[in-house]
């Protein structure tokens, strides 16, 4: 674990666990694998939810973001040695290649299958890249819905008393199959969105909402 992410992840554990930047409850973590490949997967409603969860999961985490962040100098140099690797907006194959090996090299690496983030907290359409990856790699998939951090300005981290929660499901598998067969596409992604969303309180789960999975 490089310094700047255990300073970065101490000092934010701190502050959560005393109040000082807002208050944040974890269930779960029973179901977080200690050591191996594992592919987290989780709401995106603001861009506190990658701080939270390098702050809360209970090993260490990599993260995937937009190249253009790291053409910004000091950033740049922050975002690296914090466990964020530069990706292209499209992921394609450099993105998939770059996720495979971090699986392969045993990292549990963080996803947000709805892409950018939105101050929404209805839960948006997934994208196939998670499905691809997990098929690919067999690792497993950990869902983890996160509650309060819409109402998180980008203007700053999160308020004092501002509540949140984290909730981590069971592990999961998606067995493999030929990514050509659209069908089976759909419905695995819409698996994988689903498990996410029953972590979800119900009228937070957009398109995934029982009614309509």
């Amino acid at each position: 674990m490089g310094a700047v992410y255990f300073l970065a992840r101490t000092a934010e554990r701190f502050f959560l666990t005393n109040g000082i930047t807002g208050k944040v409850k974890v269930t779960g973590l029973g179901n977080f694998p200690c050591s191996g490949p594992a592919i987290i997967i989780a709401n995106h409603t603001s861009f506190v939810d990658g701080p939270l969860l390098a702050a809360v999961l209970p090993r260490e985490v990599h993260f995937l973001a937009k190249e253009e962040l790291f053409k910004i100098p000091v950033i740049g140099r922050l975002l690296r040695a914090g466990n964020v690797h530069p990706l292209n907006r499209s992921f394609g194959k450099e993105g998939l290649r770059l996720f495979l090996k971090l699986l392969e090299e045993g990292r549990a690496v963080v996803f947000f299958p709805e892409g950018h983030h939105e101050h929404n907290p209805l839960l948006r359409e997934g994208m196939a890249g998670v499905v691809m990856i997990a098929v690919r790699s067999q690792a497993p998939v950990i869902p983890v819905g996160i509650v309060g951090a819409h109402e998180v300005p980008d203007s700053r981290f999160c308020l004092p008393f501002r509540k949140l929660s984290v909730c981590i499901g069971e592990p999961f598998l998606i067995p493999p199959f030929s990514f050509e067969n659209r069908q089976k596409r759909r419905e695995a992604l819409r698996g994988a969105m689903s498990h996410i969303a029953e972590l979800l309180p119900e009228q937070h789960r957009g398109i995934y909402a029982s009614r309509r999975i």
